[in-house]
Order: structure tokens, then sequence, then C-alpha cells
């Protein structure tokens, strides 16, 4: 191409009519500097190529064809495949995003070069930079290493459901970019977490393994027999579409509570439909026990009420207190007397033992007069 382009520029400068044409060799002199330019890096000395139009035509001729090569190669790079998996759909955005940048970092600075700006400062920058970066960026630094490390170690990919520091984020990997991870949430929201968290964090992944194990408790009466109890549940469990009758199968008495026994029953599931299973074998137990008129239980408490004996002489500390009552009435007997209000008072508790000794001695003198 480029030999066919010389050749037709040549041909058009040794014409008869060349000195007619200058713009074919105006043009011809600028296709020979941009020539050198992508042989030996630079452009030679005078020539049209030194002229401001000629610097400006250059660069928009390098600029242009570069630019949509750039974005062919990270179209390539980032285009799915139907026998791709999630990591590798990770691997390519995250490495079509980093060499996007790269490449139109360089080809800026070739432009800037071409216009004929000095770039000698551009090491001193860089450098300055880095030291910059490495000081004050250095979360920024840690979430890029933190990205890298995730996606080549495969900890986790888009689409797997996970939980960090247990419970402070859950949700599904949406997308691993080069500083953060996008993670929706069970309520649809969208959570950026940075990668240095998810790299240092606990992560737990449940769509890691192809099964999880389902737990679900019971409460039942202490009424109850427990060997009957047990079958019921295991009968139950075993007949449970979804549940993996190959794995351990297992019912057991987890904890005794204050008004039932809490039965636990464990079986496993896979993944892709555990909550399901688990919803439905929850319903079926309830079911299940209620069928067969098991005590299911929930926390309660008993209060058993006895009625006080019929006295006429009761009355209340409040009353004595506040001289409501004529004392007389009071009985003669302290351990009769119903006491409605109660005090820790040393004082208030002697002063109403001598109030009850008054009363009392004020009915033997009425008795003795009469």
């Amino acid at each position: 191409m480029l030999n066919i382009l010389n050749a037709f520029l040549t041909n058009q400068a040794s014409s008869p009519n060349q000195d007619a044409n200058p713009i074919a060799t105006w043009f011809k002199e600028l296709w020979e500097a941009i020539s050198t330019f992508f042989v030996s890096g630079s452009l030679p000395e005078n020539s049209v190529a030194n002229s401001i139009l000629g610097k400006l035509v250059i660069a928009v001729v390098i600029f242009v064809p570069i630019w949509l090569i750039i974005k062919i190669i990270v179209y390539l790079i980032r285009r799915p495949s139907k026998k791709t998996n999630n990591s590798n759909s990770n691997i390519r955005n995250f490495t079509g995003t980093t060499l996007k940048v790269v490449l139109y970092f360089f080809l800026i600075l070739s432009i800037i070069s071409i216009l004929g700006f000095n770039l000698s400062w551009v090491s001193q920058v860089v450098s300055s930079a880095i030291i910059a970066i490495g000081l004050s960026l250095q979360t920024i630094v840690q979430n890029f290493a933190s990205g890298i490390i995730l996606l080549t170690t495969k900890k986790f990919v888009k689409g797997d459901f996970i939980s960090l520091n247990n419970g402070d984020v859950k949700g599904t990997i949406k997308e691993i970019q080069i500083l953060d991870t996008k993670v929706l949430t069970a309520d649809n929201i969208l959570v950026s977490v940075p990668n240095s968290n998810l790299f240092t964090g606990i992560v737990e992944n449940y769509s890691k393994m192809e099964y999880r194990r389902v737990e679900i408790n019971m409460g039942v009466g202490y009424d109850a027999d427990v060997d009957k109890i047990k079958k019921i549940l295991i009968h139950t469990i075993k007949k449970q579409k979804g549940i993996n009758q190959k794995m351990a199968i297992s019912v057991f008495i987890k904890s005794f509570e204050a008004s039932y026994i809490n039965y636990e029953v464990r079986g496993y599931a896979p993944t892709s439909i555990f909550w399901d299973v688990k919803w439905d074998l929850q319903e079926n137990l309830y079911k299940e026990l209620i069928k067969r008129k098991a005590p299911i239980c929930y926390n309660q408490l008993d209060v058993n009420l006895r009625k006080a004996p019929n006295r006429e002489k009761l009355t209340s500390l409040t009353d004595i207190k506040d001289g409501n009552i004529d004392p007389s009435l009071v009985s003669e007997n302290p351990a009769d007397m119903m006491i409605v209000e109660q005090s820790s008072s040393e004082q208030f508790l002697k002063n109403l033992d001598n109030k009850i000794t008054k009363a009392n001695n004020k009915k033997k003198k009425k008795q003795a007069s009469k």
C-alpha cells in the first residue's frame, strides 16, 4: 500500500506539469514525512511536515486510524462468546479497560510529539506522578492490585452470591472492575465494594459448591414422644423434592427451651434451588406435625391464679399510712393483712409496726371500758 502510494506521488512529481501542481508535491513530501515517522519515530527536518499545517495534517492522519484500531482491539477483547464463562468475562472487561487507558495515553503523547511540543519533561512528570500515587493514592493502588489478584485467583466470579464480613454486604456479583466490584443485593440495590475489602475480608461464597445444607428448627412441646416426633420429621424430609437422599440427612434435639424442645432437621439441596427447597420443606414439616396432632409450641407464660381467703378486716399499707381508715379496723393478727404495696425501707416498716401496735392497744382499752 505504501509502495503504491509512493509510486503514484513520484509519478505526479516527475510529470511535465510538476511546476503547475505544487499541491501534489506538498502531499508527496508530507507522505514521505509520515512514512519516515512510522519507520524511525521522528519527522525529517526541512520538510513540509515541520510547518504548522503539515503537523496538524499528520496528527489527524495518525490519530484517526490508530484511534479506530484501539477501538477495534478493545471491542475484540471484550466481545463475549458462547463458550466463555463468567470469570473469563470479568478478565476480558478488566483487560480491555486497562489496555484502552494505556493505548490512549501513548497515542496522546505521540500527537503532542508530532505537534512539536518538547516531551523531555514527560519522564520527570511520570516518575513524580508514580511517587505521588504511591504515597497519596495507596488505596487506589491497593484496590487495583487486589482486582488483578481476584481475577486471576477466581475467588469468586460474576453471578456468585457472596457475603462479606459476616453479612456486612450480601448479594450477587455483577461485575469486577479495576478498583471496585459491583454487588447486587437481594432488595435490588447495587453496592460498590472496594477490591481491597474483598481481598482482605472474609468472603462466604454461597454459589461455589453444588449443594448447600438446609437447616430448619421446629419447636415441639415436652409432652410429645421424642421418638415419634423424630420419625415424623425424618419421613417428611425423605419425601421432600429437591433434597439429595444420597447425602447425609439428620434429625436431632438441638436445645431445650423454656416452653418446648427445639428439633433441628438437616439435609442437602442443590444451590440453584436452595431457597425454594428450604421454604417448601419448612411448610411441609409444619403441615405434617399438625396432621399428626403434634403439640407445636412457642414461647409462652403460664399464670395460675388462687382466690384469697374472705376476710373482713383486710386493708392496705397505703390506707394505714395516709390515715384514711380507722386503725381499729386493722386485724389483731398482722399476718391477716393483705399487703398491696411493699417497701424496702426499714423505717417505714418500723413506723407501720408502731401504728399496728397502737391500734391494737386502743381496741383493748375500749373492750376493757365496756
